[in-house]
C-alpha cells in the first residue's frame, strides 16, 4: 500500500512540473478532469487534484468547541500583587531543605516546624510524599487553614508557603482565629468567583445555565451541612489535630472523659406498636445513608468511653446517625471491644464495623432529653401518689388511746399475707408435682415438634422416591448376551495385570454409569484393547454391580474388579472381534443431566432415610421418659412405689403404637401414578427433548 501511495505522489510531482515547464499557458487539459477515462467517477475538483489533497484552510469548516473557563486564581493571587509574588518566588527557590509531609498529611507536629521556620524566613517550602501529593488541591486547603498562611506557588508535589505581612509569631494564637481569617478570606474569593462566573454564564446556552444552577443550589445545601455539623462538633470536645480526611473535622474521643460522674444510660421508651427491631431494609437504607457521611469522632482506646458516650447522646438530639472513625497505627485497638462498649452505654443499635468506622443508630426507642425529662417527672409524681397512699393506711393514733386500722384490700401487705399462707399449705410434693408436670409438657411439646419434622422428612422422601421412578423410565437396561466370547485364565491373568500398569483411566463420578461413559469406552478400545475405570467407592459388591452393567452395555469382557490407592479399579477387554458401534452413545442409558438429577435424588433419599431414623428414636426416648413422669405423678401418694423397668416401658410403648412413626405419618396414596407425576417438580422431558 505504500509503495502505491509513493508512485501516486511521484506521478503528481511529475503532473506538476509537467503543467509549469512543457504545457503551455493556453492549456487546460488535466490527466484527471472530467474529460477524462475517469468520467463517471467523482472528482475533487475541476483542475485535476488527487482525491486525498486536503481542501483549502478557507473551504474547511471550523469545529464547534465549548470555550473553556478561565483558570481561576488562588487566595494568594487575589491577595498579593505580582511583583511581591515573584520576589516570594524567587526566596523560596533558595530554600534548600525542604519540610516533609508524609502519609499522615498536615499533622500538628508540621504545623509546629513551619511556624519555628516562620520565625526565620517569610516563605517555608513544602515537599508533600505519599496521599497527600495525590490530592495537592486539599493538601493546599490544609496547609492554609492550619497554618494561616498563603500558598503562593505550587507544582507537582511542591508547594511554597508564605507567612503573611502581620505575622508576628502567631504561633501562640489559637487556631480559632487563625480558622476566621482563612474563612474571610474563603468569602472573598467565593464572591470574586460568583461574579466572574456571572459574567461567563452570559456566554453559555440555557441547559448549561440550568445544570450550574442545579449544581450551584447542591454546593449550597452541602456547604450549610457541613457549617452547621462543625458548629455541632466544636460543642461537643476538642478536634482532631492530625486528620487528613475530609470536612468536617472529628472530635477526637480520646481526648473525652474516660468515666462522667453520674452517668447513667438513657432513657428509652417504644412508640404504640413499635417493633424494636431493625429489618433488613431498613438496615440497608441506614447503611447506605452512613456510608458517605464523614466521621463525627476518632477514636483510639478500647475502655472508659463514658466521655464519648456522652457526646454521642448530644450529637443524636440533631442526627440520628453516628460514624466513628478508629485511629490507625494505635496498637492494641479492638474494634469489637469498642462497639460492646458504646452499645452498652448508649443502648445504640450497631449498625457495622471494620477495622476503620463504627457506625450507631440511635434506636426507635430514643428519647430527646426534653421528653425523657417530661417522662422522668411524671414518674416521680406517680411515686410520691403511690408513697401518700401508702402513708394513708398506716394505722391512725386516736386521741382517746384506741387504735384505729384502715382496710388492707388492694395494698402489698395483702398480697405478701396472701402468698405467705399459700405457700404454708403446699408441701414437698406438690412442688415435685409441678416440676414433673412442667417436665411432661415440655416433653410432649418437644415431641409434637420432631412428630411435626418427621412427617415432612417422610413426605420429602416419597417425593424423592418418585423422582427416581420417572427417571429410571427412560434406562432400559441391555440383557446379558448367551453367545458372548470369553477368555483363558492365563488371558485374563495378563489382562488384569497390564491394565493396572495403565496409566490413562476413566473417572467414574456420581453420576455412575451414563452414555457418555460407554461412549469413551468405545473410544479408548479405538487405540488400546484394555480400558481401565476408577470407581470411587468402597463397597466392592456396588463396584461389582457396576461392573457387570459396563460389561452389558458395551460388549465388551470383564476382566476384574481390583482395590487400589485410587478406588476400586474395573479392567475391561474389548474382545478379540470388537467392531465399533455406529452408535457411540446407547439410547437406553440416561443422559448426562438425567443421571445427575438421578445421583442427586439418590443422595436426598439416603440423607432422609438416616434423619427419619434420627427422628424416630428420639421420639421413642421422649415418649418412654414422659411415661415414667405420668406414673411418678400418678403414683406419688404411695410411699413404696413400684419401679417401672426399661421393658415394661418398652412393652407399653410398642402396644400403644405397634406401627412404626415412619407408617403413623405416611401420607396416604394418591388415586394414581399419573396425578403424582404432574405434581412432580422436575421436568424432564422438556430437558430431554433438548438433549435429543
Amino acid at each position: 500500500m505504500l509503495n502505491i501511495v509513493e508512485k501516486l505522489r511521484a506521478i503528481e510531482r511529475k503532473q506538476r512540473s509537467y503543467s509549469t515547464h512543457v504545457v503551455p499557458p493556453d492549456t487546460t487539459a488535466a490527466p484527471f478532469s472530467e474529460s477524462s477515462s475517469l468520467e463517471g467517477r467523482d472528482s475533487t475538483s475541476q483542475q485535476g487534484s488527487f482525491p486525498w489533497q486536503r481542501e483549502s484552510s478557507s473551504e474547511a469548516p471550523t469545529p464547534v468547541t465549548r470555550p473553556q473557563p478561565p483558570k481561576l486564581p488562588c487566595l494568594a493571587e487575589l491577595t498579593i500583587p505580582e511583583l511581591e509574588l515573584r520576589r516570594l518566588q524567587r526566596i523560596a527557590i533558595r530554600v534548600v531543605n525542604p519540610i516533609k509531609v508524609g502519609y499522615l498529611g498536615v499533622t500538628k507536629a508540621v504545623v509546629q516546624d513551619i511556624h519555628r521556620r516562620w520565625q526565620k524566613c517569610e516563605v517555608v517550602k513544602i515537599q508533600c510524599d505519599g496521599p497527600a501529593a495525590i490530592n495537592m488541591k486539599q493538601t493546599h486547603d490544609e496547609l492554609e487553614t492550619k497554618t494561616g498562611g498563603l500558598v503562593v506557588w505550587r507544582t507537582g508535589g511542591m508547594a511554597i508557603l508564605y507567612r503573611g505581612k502581620g505575622y508576628f509569631a502567631r504561633v501562640d494564637n489559637s487556631m480559632v482565629a487563625n480558622l476566621k481569617k482563612y474563612q474571610r478570606r474563603k468569602i472573598n474569593l467565593m464572591e470574586a468567583i460568583k461574579i466572574r462566573d456571572e459574567d461567563e454564564d452570559r456566554d453559555y446556552s440555557q441547559s448549561e445555565h440550568g445544570e450550574a444552577r442545579r449544581d450551584s443550589e447542591k454546593g449550597n445545601i452541602e456547604d450549610e451541612y457541613l457549617d452547621e455539623i462543625d458548629a455541632l462538633l466544636e460543642e461537643l470536645g476538642p478536634r482532631y489535630d492530625d486528620w487528613i480526611g475530609r470536612k468536617p473535622v472529628p472530635v477526637d474521643g480520646d481526648l473525652l472523659p474516660a468515666s462522667v460522674p453520674g452517668y447513667k444510660p438513657p432513657l428509652r421508651m417504644l412508640p404504640y406498636r413499635a417493633k424494636k427491631n431493625l429489618s433488613n431494609m431498613e438496615l440497608t437504607v441506614l447503611r447506605r445513608l452512613v456510608k458517605p457521611l464523614p466521621p463525627h469522632f476518632v477514636l483510639g482506646r478500647n475502655r472508659g468511653l463514658q466521655g464519648l458516650a456522652s457526646a454521642i447522646l448530644k450529637l443524636w438530639q440533631k442526627s440520628e446517625l453516628v460514624k466513628i472513625g478508629l485511629k490507625r497505627g494505635v496498637q492494641n485497638t479492638r474494634n469489637q471491644l469498642m462497639a460492646e462498649e458504646l452499645e452498652r452505654l448508649t443502648g445504640g443499635v450497631l449498625l457495622s464495623r471494620d477495622k476503620f468506622f463504627i457506625t450507631l443508630y440511635r434506636g426507635k426507642d430514643f428519647l430527646p432529653t426534653s421528653v425523657a425529662a417530661v417522662l422522668r417527672e411524671r414518674e416521680s409524681n406517680m411515686r410520691e401518689l403511690l408513697l401518700k397512699e401508702d402513708q394513708v393506711r398506716i394505722p391512725a393514733q386516736i386521741g382517746d388511746g384506741q387504735n384505729r386500722t384502715t382496710p388492707v384490700s388492694g395494698s402489698l401487705s395483702e398480697s405478701m399475707e396472701m402468698r405467705r399462707q399459700w405457700e404454708a399449705q403446699r408441701s414437698e410434693k406438690d412442688d415435685e408435682m409441678d416440676r414433673n408436670a412442667a417436665v411432661v409438657a415440655l416433653k410432649v411439646r418437644e415431641q409434637k415438634r420432631l412428630e411435626a419434622k418427621l412427617a415432612a422428612a417422610i413426605s420429602k422422601k416419597r417425593r424423592a422416591d418418585l423422582q427416581i421412578v420417572k427417571l429410571e423410565r427412560s434406562l432400559l437396561l441391555s440383557e446379558h448376551p448367551r453367545d458372548r466370547e470369553t477368555i483363558t485364565e492365563e488371558e485374563r491373568y495378563m489382562f488384569k495385570k497390564l491394565g493396572l500398569r495403565m496409566d490413562a483411566f476413566l473417572l467414574i463420578g456420581r453420576r455412575g454409569v451414563f452414555d457418555g461413559v460407554i461412549e469413551n469406552m468405545h473410544l479408548h478400545w479405538k487405540h488400546r484393547e484394555l480400558v481401565k475405570l476408577i470407581l470411587k467407592e468402597k463397597d466392592k459388591a456396588i463396584a461389582l454391580e457396576v461392573a457387570k452393567m459396563l460389561e452389558i452395555e458395551s460388549g465388551g469382557i470383564l476382566v476384574g474388579v481390583v482395590t487400589t490407592s485410587k478406588g476400586q479399579a474395573i479392567i475391561v477387554y474389548r474382545g478379540k472381534n470388537y467392531q465399533r458401534p455406529a452408535e457411540l452413545r446407547p439410547r437406553s442409558l440416561l443422559t448426562k443431566r438425567k443421571a445427575l438429577a438421578r445421583s442427586k435424588e439418590i443422595q436426598r433419599k439416603k440423607a432422609l432415610q438416616l434423619h427419619i431414623e434420627k427422628l424416630e428414636e428420639l421420639i421413642m426416648k421422649l415418649r418412654k421418659d414422659y411415661l415414667l413422669a405420668d406414673r411418678k405423678k400418678l403414683h406419688h401418694d404411695d410411699d413404696d412405689e413400684m419401679a417401672y423397668s426399661d421393658d415394661l416401658l418398652d412393652s407399653e410403648i410398642s402396644s400403644d403404637g405397634s406401627e412404626s412413626e415412619a407408617e403413623r405419618f405416611r401420607p396416604p396414596e394418591e388415586a394414581g401414578d399419573d396425578e403424582e407425576e404432574e405434581e412432580s417438580e422436575w421436568d424432564l422431558e422438556s430437558e430431554e427433548d433438548e438433549d435429543d
